[in-house]
């Protein structure tokens, strides 16, 4: 689903020179073959995804990335500025 907080971050990360693979559906694959993974939502802002449990009760750990924190810090900023009225910054 293509909200504006999703698209706002996948903008950044793509600006921040990461590289983002988008898909119509996600196959158990993608998430087990995923760096990190994380759910957007307006109210809530950026969450990440610490375990994944596949319907086998498998589970796959998702530690902690550097890049994970620059990405909260500038989620933050955005409602920070945007609380102020100011246009978010990429």
């Amino acid at each position: 689903l293509d909200g504006i907080l999703r698209r706002l971050v996948v903008d950044w990360l793509r600006a921040s020179g990461q590289i983002i693979e988008e898909c119509e559906k996600l196959t158990l694959r993608d998430i087990v073959s995923s760096d990190s993974l994380f759910l957007t939502n307006s109210v809530r802002g950026v969450r990440f995804v610490r375990k994944f449990i596949n319907e086998d009760c498998e589970s796959v750990d998702y530690e902690q990335t550097p890049f994970e924190d620059k990405l909260v810090h500038w989620s933050q900023t955005l409602y920070e500025e945007e609380a102020r009225g100011q246009m978010p910054s990429m």
